[in-house]
């Protein structure tokens, strides 16, 4: 969990330009300020807000810093600077609706649904969260209308996570507050307090629906909700969609829609209909909507519309998923983000756009990725429709969990998995290898027990018993195993899952063995075999895992010259392999380059340092690897003719990317020694 970070003045002024005050909101002033780093213009808020306790600070700067949505700013920092704390964001392009009202824009009843929806989307997204998110202060002013034709919705704030299902704001928006948040706001005043240096006044998700309904109420009558008499019943707007805006803004907060999914669904005609239409006063005696009594062939009209709506939307939704999957086929990103975007505006809780693109990570071996995408941009499993995607998604977490060693991750995933759908064999294999791996054998055991019921083949449950013993430290009898697993499997995945398994039993016996090179040689020739067998998406891993035992073995053996020289041809083998698929990283870089070091091999070191610095071309550990290879370089030199002033020039190109990222290493430390002594 991240601390709420405190900065100096001198700090801030490095940090950021400002550029213009551009409001002053319920809760705080807004600048235009300009990032020195990003080099991107962003938004800075100053909140009024008293900072809670620390615990809970840093709960609700996690929370919103890990909002991810289509219509939401990206957030970028929080921040403490002489006792005020303040809020960065993304900068969005665009007029905001109070701008496009002020200057007598009228929407079409079409524009207003579409922008209606997209906020109650996002809004529905805020109230999903584990901790709602309340907004407090939806109005025009607060939505900008983007050159794409799409909302953002900004000016949420730290005090608007919802602990119990409360939140708190610090003053009212008049046309747009529900009356209860005015009259607390009046309440306040009157006692001669100030929200701003108080607790705030308590809202919760029905206090955000009034705030949309007010806000569709002014787009429709061209007058803010305080100030106009009412929207009528005319041929260029709808009845129904009338009476759904009228529940949204009545005075009772139990009367209201209890949150923006219930008003979403309405919206989009899949509400609770005889409710949505209902009359229901406003509760302001300034302004009442009006509107007569709707004939039942206008409602089966209304609803047949928006029924007819619903399937359209659908059926462009499908084409987009339709559209991700060719996308991902032919590993094309930008296609497959082009219409993922357009797929999750059409509808954002539907799995299936989120299925492919967590697929798209996964089948290039981008497991990282995969589990980053899952966990900031999926929406919560509960708030999701179609299960079997559902279901896809939790077993491409649980996958990616386990290609990264997060083995306690990946039981909890393929659970989740297993939860929308208990009839896939592979995730209960998988689930049982994971136990397996966390040292949970009755529970592995107890699916190997089931295996039967659960429809697991006869491939699967070799796999399952070899990891069993691997788990309880009989490795030959797991070897045994997973070369039956081997000999009967046909699928991709079982067979590279054996092969693993199978190394790592050789690694577990190599520890304790008195002749290590027969199990490195073992682990080798079998990895060597396995990379032959497998799919291609497979491939990478076993190299991966072929590289690090010869290292270990040339590390092992350095008394001996031919078995240096042996094991280094088999890692610097492997090493390509892996530098060919174009998937090597900075670890593999830097243990490869210093493999040519020890071995005295300058030449093949600076090839290989020269594609770690075009790949990683700020990064720390680059700097550093080029720093102690050209140490080493001239440390083979006589020692008249060493020339150390590239090895200072690389050491503070290191110490420069450390001082800007904020971090340091051991190396560095060391660099930093060597640089004392030699520059």
């Amino acid at each position: 969990m991240a601390a709420l970070t405190q900065i100096s003045v001198e700090e801030f002024k490095s940090t950021y330009t400002l550029k213009a005050k551009i409001g002053t909101g319920g809760a705080g002033e807004v600048y235009l300020a300009h990032h020195n780093r990003l080099l991107k213009d962003v938004v800075i808020k100053k909140l009024y807000s008293v900072i809670k306790n620390n615990t809970q600070q840093r709960a609700e700067v996690d929370i919103l810093k890990n909002l991810h949505h289509n219509y939401l700013p990206q957030v970028y920092d929080f921040f403490i600077m002489n006792g005020d704390c303040y809020t960065v964001m993304e900068f969005i392009e665009g007029s905001s609706f109070k701008q496009l009202l002020d200057q007598n824009v009228r929407f079409s009843e079409q524009q207003i649904l579409k922008y209606s929806r997209q906020l109650c989307d996002v809004v529905r997204y805020l109230h999903s969260q584990q901790f709602p998110v309340i907004h407090g202060d939806i109005k025009p002013d607060n939505i900008i209308l983007t050159p794409e034709d799409d909302i953002c919705l900004i000016d949420f704030n730290i005090s608007s996570v919802a602990i119990g299902g409360i939140a708190f704001t610090f003053g009212r928006s008049m046309g747009y507050s529900p009356p209860e948040q005015i009259r607390a706001y009046e309440q306040l005043k009157a006692m001669g307090g100030n929200a701003s240096n108080s607790q705030g006044i308590r809202i919760d998700k029905r206090s955000d629906v009034f705030s949309i309904g007010a806000t569709m109420f002014h787009m429709y009558a061209g007058e803010r909700l305080d100030r106009s008499p009412g929207i009528k019943v005319s041929d260029q707007n709808s009845d129904v969609l009338i009476g759904i805006i009228n529940r949204a803004l009545s005075a009772n907060p139990d009367d209201r829609y209890q949150d923006a999914g219930e008003f979403y669904d309405a919206l989009c005609g899949t509400g609770n209909r005889d409710r949505a239409i209902k009359s229901i006063g406003v509760g302001y005696t300034i302004a009442k909507i009006i509107f007569g009594l709707m004939a039942v062939g206008g409602i089966l009209v209304g609803i047949y519309g928006y029924s007819m709506l619903g399937q359209e939307r659908a059926d462009r939704y499908y084409d987009y998923v339709d559209q991700m999957e060719k996308a991902r086929e032919k590993q094309d990103i930008d296609d497959l983000d082009k219409n993922y975007k357009a797929a999750i505006k059409m509808d954002s809780y539907n799995a299936q756009a989120y299925y492919q693109y967590a697929a798209y990570y996964y089948d290039i071996g981008d497991y990282d990725g995969a589990i980053d995408f899952i966990h900031d941009r999926v929406p919560d499993d509960g708030d999701l429709t179609e299960d079997e995607y559902i279901a896809g998604i939790f077993d491409i977490y649980g996958q990616s969990f386990f290609e990264t060693e997060q083995y306690e991750y990946a039981c909890e995933a393929w659970e989740t998995s297993i939860k929308y759908d208990s009839e896939n064999a592979d995730v209960y294999c998988n689930l049982a290898i994971a136990y397996a791996y966390e040292d949970n054998i009755d529970e592995a055991e107890d699916i190997l027990d089931k295996a039967a019921d659960y429809g697991i083949s006869d491939d699967g449950v070799y796999l399952i018993s070899a990891e069993i013993n691997n788990a309880n430290g009989e490795y030959e009898d797991a070897i045994d195993d997973f070369e039956e697993c081997i000999r009967y499997t046909d699928d991709d995945r079982t067979m590279y899952l054996a092969y693993v398994g199978y190394s790592n039993a050789l690694t577990s016996l190599s520890k304790t063995a008195t002749d290590k090179n027969s199990y490195y040689d073992r682990n080798i020739d079998i990895l060597n075999r396995g990379s032959q067998a497998v799919d291609d998406q497979y491939k990478l891993s076993l190299y991966k895992r072929e590289a690090d035992i010869a290292r270990i073995a040339f590390t092992s053996n350095q008394g001996s010259e031919d078995l240096t020289n042996k094991y280094y041809l088999q890692a610097t083998a492997a090493y390509a392999k892996i530098e060919a698929t174009g998937w090597m990283n900075e670890i593999e870089y830097y243990n490869y380059i210093d493999l040519n070091i020890k071995c005295k091999k300058f030449d093949e070191a600076l090839r290989i340092q020269t594609n770690m610095d075009n790949a990683y071309s700020e990064s720390l550990l680059a700097a550093e690897s080029h720093a102690f290879l050209e140490r080493q370089i001239q440390l083979d030199k006589p020692a008249g003719s060493r020339d150390y002033s590239a090895f200072c020039q690389y050491y503070l190109a290191a110490d420069s990317i450390a001082k800007k990222n904020g971090k340091t290493d051991e190396r560095l430390t060391r660099l930093a020694e060597i640089y004392r002594e030699v520059c």
